[in-house]
């Protein structure tokens, strides 16, 4: 196996993505590897081109007709607080609950802004959402300093040192996709890497 695998990967899905990205490139050091982090919008757009391999995205209903979709698994967005702090110490939590605190979220093109805005409004909800970024990790450190809390999916509080709040609603779920475009030639070493993705999602910890 030799040659350049390019794959767009979707923020949230960072620190699952890079074990595989690890285990992969021990395992096939002459390979090339390009990652492009992006939001899941801008992958997509970056697919249909062919400028990307494959991407690694959380993917909501829409079905596009030349697209290949992969499920790999689903994952709930959680309530993102310091551990120690009253809240973290909850097993779970309402949106009624959430609304009456200090949050900060992670906009700008993040899929998973307007999946946690719809389901605020289909309950009539509004929350002050008092500091918006561009960016996870700086959502993280904010989180981390105890003044505020976030709403994330649950593998971008995995690793750190944040505890995770169950909400109590449905909608909040994320499926994790491996996306491919239909008619292209995969090599043999992109069809090792997704393989490889998929034996990380069967042993993936979200507890």
């Amino acid at each position: 196996k030799f040659g350049t695998i390019t794959i767009g990967v979707a923020y949230g899905l960072k620190d699952f993505f890079v074990e595989t990205l690890i285990k992969f490139a021990e395992q096939f050091p002459q390979i090339k590897i390009k990652v492009i982090y992006e939001p899941s919008h801008s992958l997509y757009e970056k697919l249909q081109q062919a400028q990307v391999d494959f991407v690694l995205a959380l993917h909501e209903t829409e079905i596009v007709p030349y697209f290949i979709y992969k499920n790999l698994f689903s994952c709930p967005m959680v309530l993102a607080a310091l551990a120690g702090t009253e809240v973290s110490c909850k097993t779970s939590i309402s949106l009624e609950e959430i609304c009456k605190l200090p949050l900060v979220i992670a906009t700008m093109g993040y899929d998973m802004t307007h999946t946690v805005h719809r389901a605020f409004s289909a309950k009539g909800l509004s929350p002050k959402f008092t500091i918006e970024v561009n960016d996870i990790p700086t959502a993280i450190r904010l989180v981390n300093s105890g003044n505020w809390y976030s709403i994330f999916i649950k593998t971008s509080v995995l690793g750190t040192t944040l505890a995770s709040v169950a909400i109590r609603d449905d909608g909040l779920m994320r499926y994790a996709k491996i996306i491919s475009l239909k008619g292209t030639y995969e090599t043999e070493s992109v069809k090792e890497f997704k393989k490889m993705l998929t034996l990380s999602a069967k042993t993936l910890k979200l507890s």
